[in-house]
């Protein structure tokens, strides 16, 4: 097994380990850095992204979005599994960091929710979300398509 391997082997477990603790979804902050902007076009004070989670056969399973703003250095990270695989204990990561833990309750449903975001994150980075045996979910964060049409409609 590849050191890369293990360590994934390591974190579901102590997210077992510690969902069974606390007995519900868990979070682990500080994993990474935040406040730099680098998503953010150079005239927008704001970054918002949104990544669409899909299972192996290509289902939409969840989504993840992030935001922050440059001025107040604030930001939030929040994952959402919908009707996924009930009662399950999952590793969140970002390019290979580790975010944080979701349990999913009965109906399949978890998430996650960091204000302030414990990394940051830029268009393009890539999001999966597994148990012990690898990745389950994965996605990749672009611009929240949405409210740029809103954005697009308003200046009309």
């Amino acid at each position: 097994m590849t050191e890369k391997a293990n360590t994934r082997k390591i974190a579901w477990l102590s997210a077992v380990v510690l969902s069974i603790i606390a007995g519900s979804v868990l979070m682990a902050g500080g994993f990474g850095q935040f406040g730099n902007l680098a998503a953010a076009d150079e005239d927008d004070e704001e970054v918002e992204l949104i990544a669409i989670l899909f299972d192996g056969n290509g289902s939409e399973a969840g989504e993840v979005k992030y935001e922050a703003e440059e001025d107040e250095e604030e930001s939030e990270l929040k994952i959402e599994i919908k009707d996924f695989v009930s009662n399950g204990v999952f590793v969140a990561f970002t390019n290979s960091t580790q975010v944080g833990l979701i349990a999913t309750d009965s109906d399949g449903e978890g998430e996650l929710k960091f204000e302030p975001s414990p990394i940051t994150i830029n268009r393009g980075d890539s999001i999966t979300v597994e148990n012990s045996t690898g990745t389950v979910l994965s996605g990749t964060f672009e611009s929240d398509i949405d409210e740029d049409d809103d954005e697009e409609e308003e200046e009309e």
